[in-house]
């Protein structure tokens, strides 16, 4: 089961994050990322994309308790659904051109009547269906 976390970082370093929200695997690997950084602006990384200087983790992620065993980081578990909603406002996955349908997907998110992941998988399955089809004819 994938395991959701916000952690605080207290730090002076005005390029670094203040807050990093990680989705891990159960082997204890960073599948999604987002960096919030002082002035608000944030970054993400996923397997497939990133933005800024912000990657996945190149170690596994320790638990939540030796995370903490560190004053200068302050993390706790979040539910999917609020890592979801950070996501997909921070991830590009849906831009500004496109306000009704973010405002719609962020309040079924926020019900949790929507799961991120599946529509992804959905997205990439259609994907290759669909290219499938094209290399077929």
């Amino acid at each position: 089961m994938m395991e959701y976390l916000k952690v605080k970082w207290h730090h002076q370093h005005s390029d670094e994050p203040i807050e990093i929200y990680s989705e891990i695997s159960p082997e204890r690997w960073e599948i999604r990322k987002v960096e919030v950084f002082r002035d608000g602006s944030t970054s993400f990384a996923s397997p497939i994309s990133h933005s800024g200087d912000t990657m996945l983790g190149e170690v596994q992620i320790p638990d939540l308790a030796e995370i903490n065993a560190d004053e200068e980081f302050e993390g706790i578990h979040i539910e999917q659904h609020i890592f979801d909603r950070i996501w997909l406002m921070s991830s590009e996955m849906l831009t500004l051109h496109e306000p009704k349908l973010v405002q719609s997907l962020l309040k079924l998110i926020d019900q949790q009547q929507v799961n991120v992941n599946d529509l992804v998988e959905q997205a990439v399955q259609q994907y290759l269906d669909t290219n499938r089809l094209h290399s077929s004819v």
